[in-house]
């Protein structure tokens, strides 16, 4: 089966929306897979008035590794929509994607083909917006235009400025540079706005690059008790069906058909696949005149905004329910952050929950950190967690997680041969990169999925700050019951550890050996603490390469005194594990040449463990049997040639 990779770029704009659903349609009467690759931002849905929280805007450029993994084998041709991802895209994604489109089949959308040998699909935009800006001269009389342009650099933008600019010029009303604003596309234009009122007070007219922004220009003018369609003509671009012909005041503008953009384009990269020459091809956009600009409604553009007033009414009943199911998505997932089954099986069923006929939650062997000054490297391996489809829910387990690459590609995972709608999209939280999701989804449901992904990384990102505090309160476990110069257990440490095993082992025969230095006061009074230390050092090591079992556990009880809790003492007598002990001081003292001696005194309690053991009162017993030993040490450690 064919596979064709698409690039749609900003998916937030009903344009590009409209345009995948095309691209959608178009390969499933063709038995055609699609595979689009999403480098969704917070900016595409955090644009307000107000211009939203750049801080929520910090790491949209970790969306970019998208177009990295989007660089497959298995790829037969390439749909791009140009003109919108280049102002979204890193220098590095461009190039990459100037050299991946001379190589295999491509066309480009909204914009002719900047690479020789690839196609094009475009919107007719200059006559639309030119015809446009003359009815707004002579049929409503308007002598002061603005315009309120898209962003510099883009095709559309600049096509559309120049139609209004050349219209104008023609008109005998030639702009001046105060009277064109930029905007990016976005209803972010109160900037703009302020500008065009300051430096044109008399303005009647703004003519918006598109209908997102002409409807954010409308309400900052109301809000300035200005009149749409009466004291000003505002006309825009596109006739997106959730805002031109729904706003307070119907919008004016240049309906473009971007469902059929969608399926010329993949009419044309099949066409290139079977080896035909590249083309260009060019898509029509007819004027629809509403209120904005004053005209009045005609009958079939109150039938237009009567039916569309009720598609969008049922996108906002299934937009409520949707968002009723995802305030219990990322909470549920939370309470199953210990159990990896549970955790991405919710995962999977809310995928599922919101139209994924199919799913796959593909993780990094661990998360990777991009920072915005690094060159992205797109990982080598992904492992599946977690699937969906027609057969159900699958959990992978570590050792069963199947691995997949971008040497191999990513179809590879679905198994069958027929017709799908893939959308991967990128798994990141601040700089840390989680993976990928790959949604085969009706378009209609792409947004929801985009919400499921925000929660699936959210869920991540907290499963991944829970095990770093799990290991880090181990840590300062381990920390509080270890002794930081000999790191063996400190005394909190041995009696919690000898409590427990005494428990665990009623009936069974234990040991417990107090040892401490011959002498350490005099060495640390006549060769200084650091030698002390070095002496109590060597003490540790000597008593760790003779109680060195599992069962054996080594406890600094204060100074130099230690503890050793032997839980399985075995055939050899606790005397021999003495005996072993001195041996390695007689050697040590043999080979140094140190002006004192280091030896050890040690003395062992043996008992029978039961629920009457008392701890304390084996320590006695211990440090009892220790003193007897210390009868016999030498009366001074100082070497006598010293």
């Amino acid at each position: 089966m064919l596979t064709i990779g698409v690039l749609p770029g900003n998916v937030n704009a009903e344009h590009v929306m409209q345009i995948m659903h095309g691209i959608c349609l178009e390969a499933e009467q063709h038995d055609v897979r699609i595979v689009s690759f999403m480098g969704i931002r917070s900016s595409d849905y955090d644009r307000t008035e107000l211009g939203g929280d750049p801080a929520s805007f910090l790491y949209d450029y970790q969306a970019d590794v998208i177009y990295d993994y989007a660089a497959l084998p298995d790829i037969d041709g390439l749909i791009i929509s140009r003109s919108m991802i280049e102002g979204f895209m890193s220098e590095k994604s461009r190039d990459h994607f100037r050299g991946l489109s001379g190589k295999i089949p491509t066309v480009f959308t909204d914009e002719n083909a900047p690479v020789d040998g690839c196609s094009s699909v475009i919107t007719e935009n200059y006559h639309a917006e030119y015809d446009l800006t003359a009815h707004i001269i002579k049929t409503h009389n308007r002598k002061h235009i603005t315009v309120l342009a898209g962003p510099r650099g883009n095709a559309d933008a600049e096509e559309r400025l120049r139609a209004v600019t050349d219209c104008c010029r023609d008109l005998g009303m030639p702009l001046e540079d105060k009277q064109i604003a930029f905007g990016d596309f976005s209803p972010n234009v109160i900037g703009p706005m302020e500008a065009l009122m300051r430096d044109n007070p008399q303005m009647d007219a703004i003519i918006a690059a598109n209908d997102e922004m002409a409807d954010a220009a409308a309400a900052f003018l109301r809000k300035k008790g200005i009149k749409i369609g009466e004291d000003i003509s505002v006309t825009g671009f596109d006739d997106d069906p959730g805002i031109a012909p729904l706003g307070i005041t119907p919008f004016t503008t240049a309906h473009q058909d971007a469902e059929k953009i969608g399926r010329k384009a993949v009419e044309l990269v099949l066409d290139m696949i079977a080896g035909n020459p590249p083309r260009k091809e060019q898509i029509g956009a007819d004027l629809v005149f509403r209120a904005s600009c004053g005209c009045e409604l005609s009958k079939d553009n109150t039938t237009y905004v009567s039916n569309n007033t009720r598609s969008v009414q049922a996108r906002y009943r299934v937009m409520h329910e949707r968002a009723m199911q995802m305030l219990t998505f990322a909470r549920d997932m939370i309470l199953m952050v210990n159990d990896d089954e549970q955790f991405f099986g919710i995962a999977a069923k809310h995928l599922k929950k919101f139209g994924c006929a199919g799913a796959w939650l593909a993780i990094l062997p661990s998360p990777v950190i991009h920072r915005r000054e690094q060159q992205w490297v797109c990982p080598e391996t992904l492992y599946l967690k977690a699937s969906v489809d027609e057969n159900g829910i699958r959990v992978y387990g570590d050792d069963e997680c199947p691995e997949f690459s971008s040497a191999r590609g990513y179809t590879e995972l679905i198994d069958d041969n027929r017709h799908r709608s893939l959308f991967v999209m990128p798994l990141y939280s601040g700089e840390r990169q989680y993976g990928l999701i790959i949604a085969d989804i009706d378009i209609s449901n792409l947004f929801y999925c985009f919400l499921a992904t925000l929660q699936i990384v959210s869920a991540l990102e907290y499963r991944l700050i829970s095990r770093e505090m799990d290991e880090k309160n181990k840590w300062l476990e381990v920390a509080a019951q270890t002794d930081p110069m000999t790191k063996a257990l400190n005394r909190r440490g041995f009696h919690d550890i000898a409590e427990y095993a005494i428990r665990s082992n009623h009936g069974r025969p234990m040991r417990l050996y107090f040892a401490d230095m011959d002498h350490l006061k005099q060495i640390n009074d006549t060769f200084g603490h650091n030698d002390g230390d070095y002496a109590i050092m060597m003490q540790i090591s000597f008593l760790k390469r003779v109680f060195f079992k599992p069962t054996q556990t080594i406890a600094r009880y204060g100074g130099d005194e230690f503890l050793i809790l032997d839980s399985d003492p075995g055939v050899r007598s606790a005397q021999d594990e003495i005996n072993k002990l001195k041996t390695f001081c007689r050697n040590f003292n043999t080979a140094s040449n140190k002006p004192y001696y280091i030896e050890i005194s040690c003395g062992c309690t043996e008992f029978i463990a039961d629920e009457t053991t008392v701890l304390a009162d084996l320590i006695d017993e211990a440090d009892k049997a220790l003193y007897e030993s210390k009868r016999s040490r030498r009366a001074s450690v100082i070497r006598e040639n010293t």
